[in-house]
Parts: C-alpha cells; structure tokens; sequence
C-alpha cells in the first residue's frame, strides 16, 4: 500500500503541562459551529438550574457532545480528562467554561490567517474551479414573468 502525505489542515494543542492532546482541523466554518453550538450550550446552562444532580453526568454528555460536534471531532476527552463539564473551577466557572475561556483566543489567532488568506483560491487550485456564470440580463423580462421569478424564489 502506498502512502500519501499532505497537509490536511490540523492542528494540534496540548492541554496544560500534561501529554493530553487536541487535534482539530482549522476550517473556515468552525466558527460557524462554534456560534450555533454557543445557543445551544446556553440553553443547557439554563436547564442547570432546574435539574438534580442525578442528571448531571448525562447532562454532562449532551454538552460534550454538543462541543464535539461543533470541533468536528472529539476534543472533549483530551480537554476534560474523564470529569464531568460541570465541575466548578475556582469559585463562579465551570471547567467547560473555562477550557473555552482558553482555546476560543488561541483558535482565534490561529485561524484568522487562514480566513484572510482564502479569500481567493489559489492559482494553482482555480484551474479546476468552474468559472461562475454571468448573470443572466433580467431587464428585458416583463413585469408578469419578473413576478413569477420572484414567487419561485420566494
């Protein structure tokens, strides 16, 4: 079998001085999942509030599922180690809370690069891009067939 070696666009971080590692692929819609999962993870924290601690470890999985679905791979058994999202750190934070304290600015710097970068492909990639169409001249449509248009679109 051979084997192929390219750069897929991972990262890695280590957590603390320990040899835990997260390894995530910086791509341009995680912010995108972060902020949809950011919703989410509030409406979790609201439910806090009204629940037993007999919940908490499932709880506990609905959130770390939530934040592994938004990194696109698991990051949560490498940043937790096992415990449960809830745990309070220092006197007001949770763990999960802080972790996202930490990585969201280290993210931040790391893929803002990438961001700007893309803006267009590069030469050597838009040989293979399809050129985009022109838009079509729409001004010599009457007003009965804009309007259809404009129903289908709507």
């Amino acid at each position: 079998m051979k084997k192929i070696v390219f750069d897929e666009g991972y990262r890695t971080y280590q957590v603390g001085d320990s040899d835990r590692v997260i390894k995530i692929r910086l791509d341009p819609e995680i912010f995108n999942r972060l902020n949809e999962a950011e919703v989410r993870i509030n409406e979790i924290v609201e439910r806090l509030k009204s629940v037993s601690a007999e919940e908490l470890p499932e709880i506990s999985t609905e959130l770390k599922d939530i934040i592994n679905e938004a990194f696109g791979t698991d990051v949560c058994t490498p940043a937790f180690d096992g415990a449960n999202v809830f745990t309070f750190v220092g006197e007001d934070k949770m763990l999960f809370q802080t972790f996202f304290e930490a990585f969201i600015p280290v993210l931040k710097e790391d893929i803002e690069p990438i961001r700007k970068d893309r803006s267009q492909p590069r030469p050597e990639v838009q040989k293979y891009l399809k050129p985009s169409a022109p838009a079509p001249d729409l001004s010599k449509l009457t007003p009965e067939k804009l309007a259809l248009i404009e129903q289908l679109l709507s």
